[in-house]
């Protein structure tokens, strides 16, 4: 049972990471009195996916398949560097003009 609750937490996070990535009118739902916009989406994908990470501990903890922990690790690793790549590089708003 603990195994299923945390693949379904984990699964959330990541999609909860994923739409406040992409989408401005989610983090104005989530914070209408949001000042900046960037710093509101390093808030809503950074952590998350960092305590994503802890879940990952939790799940290698309780003995998950290998396999699924692979696969679940490989995600949230490739997930987390494509977000520090799209808030600090070429594709982001970090990028000053």
């Amino acid at each position: 049972m603990k195994k299923v609750i945390l693949l379904i937490l984990f699964w959330c996070i990541i999609i909860f990471s994923v739409i406040a990535q992409m989408s401005d009118k989610f983090i104005d739902w989530l914070n209408p009195n949001a000042v900046s916009l960037i710093d509101e989406r390093m808030t809503y994908t950074f952590n998350p996916m960092l305590i994503n990470f802890l879940v990952l501990f939790l799940l290698w903890k309780v003995r998950i398949q290998k396999h699924l922990f692979r696969f679940s690790f490989l995600l949230n690793a490739v997930l987390f560097l494509y977000f520090i790549n799209y808030q600090f590089g070429d594709m982001g708003l970090g990028k000053f003009r």
